[in-house]
Order: structure tokens, then sequence, then C-alpha cells
């Protein structure tokens, strides 16, 4: 992702135990057409970029948010752990990426 417009740093823990700071990143939203506004999302070295579509600007960073939240629950539910980068506790997905 070339400029994010938020970002949220953690260290993820794979369910392996193998551990990789990374961040949580929210690109620019643009505009498609007329009708179709993106944003793209990205957890590099966990999550490849997406790329998510809504009805207006709001709408995409809205449905951006919770796909990135509903990734980072799957993530964990399988096994895996998001901790915070200055404690080092497991880290709420909520106190990461917000639910709207």
């Amino acid at each position: 992702m070339d400029v994010p417009i938020a970002k949220s740093e953690i260290i993820f823990r794979s369910n392996d135990g193998e551990e990789l700071t990374t961040v949580v990143q929210v690109g620019q939203l643009r505009q498609q057409d007329e009708q179709r506004w993106a944003c793209d999302v990205e957890i590099p070295g966990v999550e490849r970029k997406r790329t998510i579509h809504g009805d207006d600007s709001l709408h995409a960073l809205i449905l951006a948010m919770g796909f990135l939240a509903d990734r980072l629950e799957y993530l964990v539910a399988a096994g895996a752990s998001v901790l915070s980068p200055d404690t080092r506790e497991p880290a709420p997905i909520s106190k990461i990426v917000p639910r709207l």
C-alpha cells in the first residue's frame, strides 16, 4: 500500500507461535465511477491487500473497517494472537479496529 490514511501497529502471533510486527492499515479512498468507491486494506505479512467497494466513500470505509475486524477475529478464532506492541499482552480486536 502506497500511503495509508490510517494504521495501527500490532504483533501478530500465528498459531504455530511465529511472531511478526506489522500494521493493520487502511488506504486512501478513491472513486471508481459515479456509483462506486474503493478502499484498500492490508496487514502486511498476514493478509494480502484487498480492495473493498462501497456505494459512496463512507460506505466503502465502513465496509473496509468491518472486513479488517472480521479477518482478525477469524485468525484469532483459528488460534492466532494479536498482541499490543507496547505491552505484548493480547489486544482486543475492538481496540485495533472498532466496529461502528
